[in-house]
């Protein structure tokens, strides 16, 4: 689960970088890396889940949770209009 979720975050990054114009890099960085932090933290349960059953299950929910968080940043970052991007301007003020 966690290798879909880091496949999850390497085609997000791949997409972006054919993206001109760091605005768009920018409004979505802080996606980027709750993404990473969440493919992190997975690894390092993973790596204290062989110690106990308790953090095992631990890990277990976690990236049970984890996994759909992922996706769903990297369908709202690649697929997404970035609507309020576009239109910071009229919005903002």
């Amino acid at each position: 689960m966690v290798l879909k979720a880091r496949h999850d975050f390497e085609k997000t990054l791949v997409g972006i970088k054919d993206i001109e114009g760091s605005d768009f890099v920018t409004y979505h960085s802080r996606r980027l890396v709750e993404m990473a932090t969440d493919i992190i933290i997975s690894y390092l349960m993973l790596r204290d889940a062989a110690h106990t059953e308790r953090k095992m299950r631990v890990a277990e929910i976690f990236i049970e949770k984890m996994v759909p968080r992922v996706s769903m940043k990297k369908t709202f970052i690649l697929e997404g209009k970035a609507s309020l991007l576009a239109n910071y301007k009229e919005v903002i003020g």
